[in-house]
């Protein structure tokens, strides 16, 4: 049984890899939209908080957490529904943190900072 994989295979896998974190997906677009709207110091907490999210889910396959979940049906339901409440918790401290209101003047203070680009009349 051989342990570390052939050359030509972890080339492939190198290549995949590249490719993969190279395009962009829901972190990254995540990761633009908070720079846009917050800053540097917001984007770079979304960019920590993803990749922490990438390495603690690198260490669950790699200890064989993902393969007992995967293979157990009533573990992997209860991690669904556990995921499934946290998600309605934090939609529902969302809406409660954030008035409709609060909302709509933020908007319109942001829409009047942005340039304004008139024609050169000539």
């Amino acid at each position: 049984m051989d342990v570390i994989p052939s050359l030509p295979t972890l080339f492939t896998f190198a290549a995949a890899t590249l490719l993969l974190a190279a395009t962009p997906g829901p972190d990254m677009t995540l990761s633009i939209s908070r720079a846009l709207a917050q800053g540097k110091k917001a984007a770079l907490f979304v960019v920590l908080g993803t990749s922490f999210g990438i390495v603690v889910h690198t260490l669950l396959v790699a200890f064989g957490i993902s393969a007992l979940i995967t293979a157990s049906p009533t573990a992997f339901t209860i991690l669904k529904t556990g995921g499934a409440a946290y998600l309605l918790w934090l939609a529902i401290q969302a809406i409660r943190s954030a008035p409709a209101s609060r909302c709509r003047k933020s908007s319109r203070r942001k829409a009047r900072r942005l340039p304004t680009f008139r024609p050169a009349s000539g």
